[in-house]
């Protein structure tokens, strides 16, 4: 084995598999993915990053404070997109960073983000390859607890059945998707520093149709 690898055919064997190999992880990884994106999907992203967690809402604010925020829809349907936009409170996972979130239909009653962030829009239709800015504004009630609110911010699709023609046994799956919402009551806030980006890289999350 070791008289092979030394020898120059050996040597150009193992070069070639590893040149084959890194290209088929490549196709899967990238050029698979990227043609999925344009085919058919819908992404959502932030209108900001920000230094802390770069794809997701993260807010330290004061009771009465009033911030302003946006984020990004994008479709690569064919079919004009419709989509349900809405804030949910989440509960952090203890010892991790992941978020546990019900389902719509299972959501409590007493939400508190729902109430303290008021979208743009609630429902949102998007062209086909299209992206477009949603503005939304985060309101602290003079008394509120000065404490850590986690929450998510979701889009989500509703099949139309009438226009899938569904066969037998075919069914059609309602989606969503979410970003994280980090929002801290404080008396002494320190927002991380914010850049607005652009359409053409905002996207964080996109879900195949």
């Amino acid at each position: 084995m070791k008289k092979f690898f030394s020898s120059k055919a050996g040597f150009s064997l193992v070069i070639f598999l590893l040149v084959v190999v890194f290209g088929v992880f490549y196709y899967f990884v990238f050029d698979f993915y990227s043609a999925q994106v344009k085919r058919d999907g819908f992404g959502l992203g932030v209108g900001y990053e920000n230094t802390k967690y770069p794809s997701q809402f993260v807010y330290e604010l004061r009771p009465g404070d009033v911030f302003d925020d946006e984020f990004v829809l994008t479709s690569s349907k064919k079919d004009v997109l419709d989509l349900d936009l809405y804030v949910q409170d989440a509960t952090r996972v203890e010892g991790t960073e992941s978020f546990s979130v019900p389902d719509r239909e299972n959501m409590p009653k007493n939400q508190i983000l729902s109430q303290w962030i008021s979208l743009e829009k609630n429902t949102i239709s998007i062209d086909p390859g299209s992206r477009r800015r949603v503005k939304f504004t985060v309101k602290i009630p003079e008394n509120a607890e000065k404490k850590e609110y986690p929450g998510m911010l979701f889009a989500h699709y509703t099949p139309d059945i009438k226009s899938l023609n569904l066969r037998p046994g075919q069914v059609a799956v309602a989606s969503r998707i979410g970003l994280k919402i980090r929002l801290l009551v404080t008396d002494n806030p320190v927002m991380p520093l914010r850049t607005r980006i652009s359409d053409s890289s905002s996207i964080s999350f996109v879900y195949f149709l």
